[in-house]
């Protein structure tokens, strides 16, 4: 696991380029991620999914990790889905949400204090 634990919790960089510089496109791609993808991830890294559905939720956490350049989530993620039966990674994951979370919640108040000044 140390692999993983070296890799970016969120790569703005990336997301940035993804978006093409559209800074509402990588607000709103951010949003939907803690909206929508975080709470069936966080489900997973509980073991509140099947065991045998665990590779079908990895996968979609996967390409959405990426998708932001959430590389950790992302590795954790592929290490569930090739071992899905395997319950190791969960906590790894858990925590890793946690920091990510934590790193798009600061980013929506770095950009409310630029905003005010």
């Amino acid at each position: 696991m140390n692999s993983i634990t070296r890799q970016s919790i969120l790569d703005l960089d990336d997301l940035r380029g993804r978006a093409g510089g559209d800074a509402a496109l990588v607000a709103e791609l951010l949003f939907i991620f803690d909206a929508e993808v975080l709470p069936e991830a966080r489900r997973l890294a509980e073991g509140a999914v099947d065991p045998e559905a665990r590779s079908a939720a990895a996968h979609r956490l996967r390409g959405a990790a990426l998708a932001i350049g959430a590389g950790e989530v992302a590795a954790i993620a592929a290490a569930i889905e090739a071992q899905p039966l395997e319950g190791a990674a969960l906590p790894a994951l858990g925590a890793a949400l946690d920091r990510l979370a934590a790193a798009i919640a600061g980013l929506g108040r770095d950009d409310a204090e630029r905003n005010a000044e």
